[in-house]
């Protein structure tokens, strides 16, 4: 009887131990992700051969522990109508303290040019980004996502 009360006596000083680290480890890496801030914008706009090419730059600033963003996705809109997805599958090392800098360029499709036509006409350039940035943790994928809004009328003619 008295083995038994050591063995479980035991068991709950380790499972003690176990809820701790895991809260912990828990509140680091919602410290790390958390803490992190992406920022995106629309830093040109420009028609170019009768296309419309859109320089976006995204700007990430990260908090906590270094950590790798294994890939960003991201949407952009114009007039709350969708233009295209991008996606970035460069594995980024992240540094606290270190602000990371990504510039894109993307070509507006063909088949989306009846949105910029009608952005044309009623002279409205309000432009959105949402995304995602994706990294590993100990506790899985995790995700740190971001939206912003600008008003940015293209330079050049269609």
């Amino acid at each position: 009887m008295q083995l038994a009360r050591k063995i479980l006596v035991i068991s709950a000083i380790i499972a003690a131990i176990l809820t701790i680290y895991m809260a912990n480890s828990y509140l680091n890496t919602y410290t790390q992700i958390m803490g992190t801030r992406i920022e995106s914008t629309i830093k040109q706009a420009e028609f170019q051969n009768g296309e419309l090419i859109v320089k976006i730059e995204l700007t990430i600033t990260p908090k906590g522990t270094q950590f790798k963003a294994h890939k960003i996705t991201y949407t952009l809109y114009l007039n709350n109508k969708y233009l295209l997805e991008d996606k970035i599958t460069e594995m980024i090392t992240l540094t606290p303290g270190k602000e990371v800098k990504i510039e894109r360029k993307v070509t507006i499709p063909k088949e989306r040019m009846f949105t910029i036509q009608e952005a044309i006409q009623i002279n409205k350039w309000k432009w959105k980004i949402t995304g995602t940035l994706f990294t590993k943790t100990f506790f899985g994928e995790t995700l740190i996502r971001f939206k912003s809004s600008i008003e940015l009328t293209p330079k050049g003619q269609l």
